[in-house]
């Protein structure tokens, strides 16, 4: 119970609180990474304590001196000291009643430093050797803020755009974990939650997309649901805006093909066909492109939009299978 209670006091002043509790009604803020400057301990290590941060001497050394060192490491803000110290009881006294607790303290200790790599390999041991029922929830409890401090720091703008994508797609395996063992509850909406963002954040926007839409469908009453519409919408209209450039483009080949058959119209023959084919086939694909957008426009409340993009399908395109597709949306919406 002393080393909870000293952690959860600790890990609040970090600002991850999360950790050591109920988990919070949004994301916790990530740890500020790698970078972050400690304070040196302000008091001397125990002489039984060697500079590796382990017990180099019987005298004076046990678990409960070890887990006093490591609690006061943690307490004035030395976490990644604090991490060391309070794996070394583990390794030294790995059977001690004390040990679990150390380990996850370890890990916990470890996020708050920013170091991700180290969190995650004490985390997978943590809970490869003490996955009890009784240490389950406070481990995945520190599964799920690893996640969310891994995507907090792809999304911050602070990395290059490689390091960042690899950085949401370990997050993406850790929300993972936590997904396959259970569907409901606060942390797994967290994960869900956290795993389509995490898609997004790789650029792979179709997948977060979707993604989010199962989320709502999923968890309907999460406290995260306002969170993510806002990130829907944003998705939304960011793969608009670049469906918008492929129409540019699409519009520029559309005009080189119809001077092209205007050209080939004067010697009939299979050039011209081949002509007529490629002119088609753009036209096609551009009214398939606004026939996506005004179903966005619709999924985002927006009938005005929808009806005006719909309308265009049938004036300019009115020759494409997507016209018809567009005519029956219009008459879904008049009839609403």
């Amino acid at each position: 119970m002393r080393l909870l209670s000293v952690t959860m006091s600790v890990l609040a002043a970090a600002g991850l609180s999360g950790l050591a509790g109920e988990p919070a009604g949004g994301a916790p803020k990530p740890a500020a990474g790698a970078s972050v400057k400690e304070p040196a301990p302000a008091a001397a290590a125990p002489a039984w304590l060697g500079a590796d941060g382990r017990p180099d001497a019987e005298q004076g050394a046990s678990p409960a001196s070890a887990l006093a060192w490591a609690d006061l490491l943690a307490a004035e803000g030395s976490y990644a000291a604090a991490s060391r110290a309070y794996e070394g009881l583990v390794r030294r006294w790995p059977a001690a009643p004390e040990a679990p607790g150390a380990m996850l303290a370890a890990a916990r200790s470890a996020l708050a430093a920013g170091d991700h790599d180290r969190t995650e390999r004490l985390a997978n041991e943590l809970r490869g050797r003490w996955r009890a029922a009784e240490h389950a929830g406070e481990q995945d409890q520190l599964l799920i803020a690893l996640g969310e401090s891994r995507l907090g720091e792809a999304l911050s703008g602070r990395q290059r755009p490689g390091d960042a994508a690899e950085q949401a797609r370990r997050a993406m395996t850790v929300f993972g974990v936590i997904l396959a063992q259970d569907r409901t509850g606060p942390l797994a909406e967290r994960a869900a939650f956290g795993r389509a963002r995490a898609w997004l954040a790789q650029g792979k926007t179709a997948k977060g997309i979707a993604a989010l839409e199962q989320f709502l469908k999923d968890y309907p009453r999460s406290p995260l649901v306002p969170d993510a519409r806002g990130e829907l919408a944003a998705a939304n209209t960011a793969r608009v805006r670049n469906r918008s450039q492929e129409g540019e483009v699409l519009a520029d080949a559309r005009e080189s093909a119809e001077w092209a058959r205007q050209g080939g119209a004067a010697s009939p023959g299979p050039a011209s066909d081949a002509i007529a084919e490629t002119y088609r086939s753009i036209a096609a694909r551009q009214a398939e492109l606004k026939i996506e957008e005004a179903r966005l426009y619709l999924r985002l409340r927006q009938r005005r939009a929808a009806e005006t993009v719909l309308r265009s399908v049938l004036g300019r395109y009115g020759d494409t299978p997507s016209a018809e597709a567009a005519a029956v949306l219009l008459e879904e919406l008049a009839e609403r």
